[in-house]
């Protein structure tokens, strides 16, 4: 079969962690690719197919989105787009987003994502936009003046992994302090069942 391109964007935290850690990840579950291109917080692969990209996607600290790469275009020339095939992938969704990464700070993004939508609506005009859940994830990449377009392989919830060990450990101290609340409250309670004389009718 034949060879796709997937793309990879990456936080600025992690240096090039993040490329490392994510080449390890998609070997561990099984993926046999070959990278094209490295970039700043950006990486091009190329493989027959990515497995268990929910799994990696969850796993990896750096990434912040793993895409199947639909083309690219120039951003003075966006309405190159419009000749990318989205018929396989439109007919089976009701709802989109796009995500943008502006790598490059072009200040561009919402420029992008309104042009981007603009396009994908002609092609399914009843499609609606959802935030929260959509049924698909496209996502540009702002690299310079070339934008990369595909989407989503799998949703992740992103934090930074300090975000992510600081709200581990919130969650651990409300439920204790909720453990300790009703240990306490329940001698209370059944002291105060005692004391109350039962009302006669």
């Amino acid at each position: 079969s034949s060879l796709q391109e997937y793309f990879f964007v990456f936080s600025g935290d992690g240096g090039t962690l993040g490329h490392s850690e994510l080449y390890a990840l998609l070997e561990t579950y099984g993926n046999d690719f070959s990278e094209v291109f490295r970039g700043n917080r950006f990486a091009l692969l190329r493989a027959e197919k990515l497995e268990n990209m929910e799994k990696v996607l969850d796993r990896g600290a750096y990434v912040l989105a793993g895409c199947k790469q639909l083309g690219n275009t120039k951003l003075d020339n966006m309405h190159t787009v419009h000749s990318i095939d989205l018929s396989g992938i439109l007919k089976d969704i009701e709802t989109f987003r796009i995500d943008c990464y502006d790598l490059a700070d072009t200040g561009s993004s919402v420029v992008v994502e309104g042009k981007l939508a603009a396009i994908i609506k002609k092609n399914r005009p009843k499609l609606k936009v959802s935030m929260k859940n959509p049924d698909a994830t496209f996502v540009a990449v702002i690299r310079g003046d070339t934008i990369s377009f595909g989407y989503s392989l799998a949703e992740k919830a992103k934090q930074k992994p300090q975000a992510k060990a600081a709200e581990a450990a919130k969650k651990g101290s409300k439920a204790k302090a909720a453990e300790v609340a009703k240990k306490k409250s329940k001698p209370k309670a059944a002291a105060a069942a005692k004391k109350k004389p039962s009302v006669k009718t």
